[in-house]
């Protein structure tokens, strides 16, 4: 598989580069300076010198060549992003430029976005997408399997656990659809005040209230299911679902969630958001959502970005808001960090694949999270997350420490 995916990406190279010098001396006469300086700076591969001046052309202006040109070098360069957004354009001017395609598919490919990159490609024949390994249709495309242990720092607490196994089916190139089921479960001890029965005539002086303490199993079952698709090769869409089951000793509660999220890339921004709406206990909560990403170096090597989260619900509203950056370092890790502050009790976190419905309220988060890029068939991953909480009724502020482990098996 990895001498195939090194001697796919030899071919790309190799065509793009062989179809540019084709296309030089017959597309390319320059009409200006600029544009003889860029075509002298491709043939001198001075790859820099020749983003610089395309950065400059204006988008609409140019031919296929021009533009594919511009994304030969940004991909000499590692600029994934900025290659794809240059295919793009020449893909725009020739719909039927199977290069282009081809090209701009890899390249979201290699910056992770692989249903915008099945947008590009779908346009494809049969052949070539077998040619180029591009999959069009698999009924297990990954399955994962996740094993979390929570420790809280007081006694009323016990250590908690959750599980969690996932699948992915790859409906068609730009069609997702993933389903999940969770199972969390902690042993809860909570304290309350009985109030002294009225007082009568001759009683002695009341001794005041009596502080009385209650042990609770909480369960929570979660099934997740999502739809996601790219109509377009810069535009991603997601359906989230969710059913909810939660007992705490006699009491049963149930709850469902449902949303729709969108998300747009250009260039080296992901701006992605929506609302989601979740019905628990008979109580709705809705949650509107903004992310922006930044890919500075144009490539998942370095990120970071800002989520905000605002929770309304007929308790009250509560505003979320968290910072992240992460990252690939090397071809082997990727690392991930995050802070999110702000009062909840309820979270639809990571586009509703989480819900946290917890017993106590949650008053920040902050976490880190590594996974290796193997290039076999599993994937590991592991993380680390520091919560602040309050806990129901005592109102003591404690920390919980997670530890997560997960395995993806990726066909």
């Amino acid at each position: 598989m990895v001498l195939y995916r090194r001697m796919f990406r030899k071919l790309i190279y190799l065509l793009l580069f062989a179809n540019l010098i084709s296309l030089t001396p017959v597309q390319a006469q320059p009409d200006n300076a600029d544009e003889a300086t860029f075509w002298k700076a491709f043939s001198d591969s001075s790859w820099s010198v020749v983003n610089s001046i395309a950065h400059s052309f204006n988008h609409h202006s140019g031919y296929p060549a021009l533009w594919r040109a511009a994304g030969y070098a940004s991909l000499m360069q590692g600029k994934y992003l900025l290659s794809a957004d240059y295919y793009r354009r020449a893909l725009n001017l020739n719909r039927y430029d199977t290069l282009s395609m081809i090209t701009l598919a890899w390249n979201l490919n290699q910056a992770d976005e692989e249903l915008m990159a099945g947008s590009a490609f779908r346009r494809l024949n049969v052949s070539q997408r077998r040619r180029y390994n591009f999959h069009t249709l698999q009924f297990l495309k990954s399955v994962e399997f996740e094993a979390s242990f929570k420790l809280p720092d007081i006694a009323e607490r016990s250590t908690a656990n959750f599980l969690k196994v996932t699948t992915q089916t790859l409906l068609s190139p730009n069609f997702l659809w993933s389903n999940s089921f969770s199972s969390f479960n902690q042993d809860v001890q909570i304290s309350y005040l009985i109030p002294p029965p009225p007082r009568k005539p001759g009683d002695p002086p009341s001794q005041g209230p009596v502080t009385a303490y209650e042990d609770l199993s909480i369960r929570q079952n979660q099934f997740y299911s999502s739809l996601r698709f790219a109509p377009t090769h810069s535009a991603e869409f997601n359906l989230p679902f969710n059913l909810l089951s939660t007992s705490g000793g006699t009491n049963k509660y149930r709850g469902f969630s449902y949303g729709i999220l969108a998300a747009y890339r250009l260039r080296s921004i992901k701006i992605s958001g929506g609302a989601q709406f979740l019905n628990f206990n008979d109580t709705g909560f809705v949650q509107p959502s903004i992310c922006i990403t930044h890919y500075p170096m144009y490539h998942p090597g370095f990120y970071y970005g800002y989520k905000s989260s605002f929770i309304s619900s007929s308790s009250g509203n509560e505003w979320i808001n968290s910072v992240f950056a992460g990252g690939r370092l090397g071809n082997l890790l990727w690392i991930e960090g995050f802070f999110l502050k702000g009062k909840f009790r309820n979270l639809l976190d990571q586009d509703g694949a989480y819900v946290y419905n917890t017993f106590d309220s949650g008053l920040w988060r902050a976490g880190i999270q590594a996974r290796l890029q193997t290039k076999g068939l599993f994937q590991p991953s592991f993380s680390f997350t520091l919560d602040r909480f309050s806990s129901y009724g005592s109102g003591i502020n404690y920390f919980l420490k997670s530890l997560t482990t997960t395995i993806r098996w990726k066909h």
